[in-house]
């Protein structure tokens, strides 16, 4: 391992990165590489920006919760690459990696072709990379299929195992990238792959699209080309427009680990699902869950065309909760939430077709206090195990209000009228007793959870509990008002 010490950090001014700049209008195949690449790009939730002639000749930025923002890296060569300058560029991308660590996500490397004695070596790559997740790790089959792949690499002079292990993770090649005449063909076929939502589109309004990108590559020059000014582009054109203006961001949540950069927004969040034994984590951790989705939400404001989000993917109902108070009615979003049952929107109002909703209410305690405790039973009885939990917490003496029904929800107006009449109870309860947090507690379907976060916002301080199968309630977020 090298030593930190007189490692160069890479700059902006270093001439790997500035010489680009200086010869920028002898080379325009980079320019039809990042046309091609804007559909893959945009079909990413989390595509955010990208920028030309800035470290390398094209990067684009994704937006991650709890991350922040990783990076793609893409050189660009419009010949047939031979292996010294394959190796070359691969010392390149190390050197990046290694001088400003986390700040690459994948590096790509896109030419007209390899040259031949290569193509052991990306054929190895591209079957054992594309087949590897298929056998348990440490299996027999995924151990020797790497050990062959290392071996293709360790026959080109001075190479390592360090080399293979960096290339396999962190290198992506597309090595048949088709210069010809730079024509249009290379969009259109991107946008047929990733974006199929536009396949009624005409190809002669898609041509139209390609203009304006190319236009608006020449004039940006290495300034960062924000995901809205893409987009912007794609919405000047007929059957595009009404397209991007009914299409919602993609979130997801998921009771398993999942890869952080798939084509949803995708929130880490497998930990506080518990597990079939229910084992939740401490309550400062639940903290991350509100930290992530404040990113999230400022994230969508600076640089997403909608308040429109759609949801899908299972959690625990104190999540939802706090999804739904992350992007509050108040604020101007709507969600809707996917699962078995159908899609839920949070913008389908109550109308006269909509069957009535009741809460049995039951009062507990009077009189002025600070904090009180609510529970919310939707066809679920959770009263005895909420008095329960708060005299085991030493809160059996807060004014409480419980909101019960026997009734279920049928459809997304009947779940904001359930909602509606539970939130008017709620606050009545917390003007009387004057009262600056909530220890609350829901039973019911995520949708209403869902729901009842995106309306319930404003109130005071909430603190949320999630029920684990030891017979007993967790603390789980906390939100502010």
């Amino acid at each position: 391992m090298k030593s930190d010490e007189g490692k160069r950090r890479p700059s902006l001014l270093e001439p790997e990165s500035s010489g680009g700049e200086v010869a920028r209008k002898g080379f325009r195949f980079q320019d039809e590489v990042a046309l091609s690449y804007f559909p893959r790009w945009l079909s990413y939730e989390g595509f955010t920006e990208m920028a030309s002639e800035l470290m390398g000749d094209l990067e684009a930025r994704f937006f991650v919760p709890g991350i922040g923002f990783v990076r793609e890296f893409i050189e660009t060569k419009d010949h047939l690459v031979a292996p010294s300058e394959f190796w070359k560029e691969v010392d390149r991308f190390r050197e990046l990696n290694e001088g400003a660590p986390g700040t690459y996500r994948w590096f790509t490397l896109v030419s007209c072709g390899l040259s031949e004695s290569l193509h052991p070596l990306r054929n190895s790559l591209r079957r054992v990379r594309g087949g590897y997740g298929f056998y348990d790790p440490g299996s027999a089959i995924q151990d020797q299929s790497y050990a062959d792949y290392e071996k293709q690499v360790l026959k080109y002079n001075g190479r390592t195992a360090d080399d293979a292990r960096f290339l396999f993770e962190m290198v992506l090649l597309e090595a048949d990238f088709h210069n010809g005449s730079l024509g249009d063909g290379n969009f259109l076929g991107s946008v047929a792959e990733h974006l199929p939502q536009f396949s009624q589109v005409t190809s002669l309004e898609l041509r139209k699209v390609a203009a304006k990108l190319r236009a608006l590559l020449v004039r940006v020059n290495n300034t960062p080309l924000t995901r809205i000014e893409v987009e912007a582009c794609f919405a000047e054109c007929k059957g595009i427009r009404e397209l991007l203006a009914t299409r919602p961001v993609l979130l997801e949540v998921s009771a398993q680990p999942r890869d952080r950069l798939g084509r949803r927004i995708d929130f880490d969040w497998a930990v506080f699902f518990g597990g079939e034994e229910r084992k939740f984590p401490p309550r400062e951790e639940w903290n991350r869950i509100v930290e992530e989705l404040r990113q999230t939400r400022d994230w969508v404001i600076a640089g997403r065309r909608t308040k429109r989000l759609h949801l899908a993917g299972e959690q625990r109902l104190p999540v939802f909760i706090a999804i739904g108070a992350a992007f509050p009615a108040t604020a101007g979003f709507a969600l809707e939430y996917e699962n078995r049952d159908g899609i839920w929107k949070t913008n389908a109002y109550t109308d006269e077709s909509t069957p009535p909703y009741d809460w049995t209410t039951e009062y507990v305690g009077s009189g002025e206090s600070k904090e009180i405790a609510v529970s919310v039973g939707l066809a679920k009885h959770i009263k005895e195990q909420v008095v329960l939990d708060l005299e085991g917490r030493g809160l059996a003496r807060l004014r409480r209000l419980h909101l019960i029904s026997e009734t279920p929800v049928l459809s997304d107006k009947h779940v904001n009228l359930a909602v509606e009449n539970a939130k008017r109870a709620i606050d009545n309860a917390v003007t009387a007793a004057k009262a600056t947090k909530v220890h609350l507690y829901v039973g019911g379907p995520a949708q209403f959870a869902l729901f009842l976060g995106h309306r319930l916002k404003a109130i005071c301080e909430l603190q949320l509990y999630v029920w684990s199968r030891q017979g007993a309630y967790s603390p789980a977020c906390r939100l502010l008002p």
